[in-house]
């Protein structure tokens, strides 16, 4: 299910992603593991929807069950996620690698939708993040820099792509430590 996309990230793509299980089958999947003291990390969309099932409507910060990539997101799911207490876990390179194609390939209003790690603060959406190694490189602190800047390595762009997302270097810390994902 990790790859599914809302309705197709836009016309160059003719299809919603790979997804291997049906929803049903994923709120199962999801509802045998809420019996335990399992954590649990998914991607996709759908996924919030089958917490929000699995957890009844009701919010289950102490579960700590985190979205992965949640990069592009509807605004109206950041308070779902705040609601739920559901981990948005987002990478930050991800942001400064993705901007010169992003809006290509997501349109003008879903580019919109991305990389919003402030909105996320301010809604109380826990945040954590990582590198994504292999995908991107391992070091934590280009993942510290490019949510501190939202540029890349070489500087670019030179304000930062969606500089109002910045995160103040106490904010990029913590988030990369993952407070959010502590018991």
């Amino acid at each position: 299910y990790s790859v599914s996309t809302l309705d197709g990230l836009n016309r160059l793509w003719e299809n919603d992603g790979d997804g291997i299980f049906t929803e049903v089958g994923v709120e199962r999947g999801f509802a045998s593991l809420s019996t335990g003291n399992y954590w649990l990390s998914s991607t996709g969309y759908g996924t919030l929807d089958a917490f929000e099932t699995v957890f009844g409507g009701r919010p289950q910060r102490e579960a700590r069950w985190a979205i992965e990539h949640a990069q592009i997101v509807r605004p109206e799911d950041t308070a779902r996620f705040a609601m739920l207490g559901v981990v948005a876990s987002m990478q930050p390179t991800h942001a400064t690698s993705d901007g010169p194609w992003a809006e290509t390939r997501l349109g003008p209003e879903r580019v919109g939708w991305g990389y919003r790690w402030r909105d996320f603060m301010a809604a109380g959406v826990p945040l954590a993040s990582g590198s994504d190694f292999p995908v991107e490189e391992v070091s934590p602190l280009l993942g510290v820099y490019a949510a501190r800047t939202r540029q890349d390595r070489e500087g670019l762009p030179e304000r930062g792509w969606m500089p109002g997302e910045r995160l103040s270097g106490e904010q990029a810390l913590e988030e990369r430590d993952g407070p959010a994902l502590e018991r």
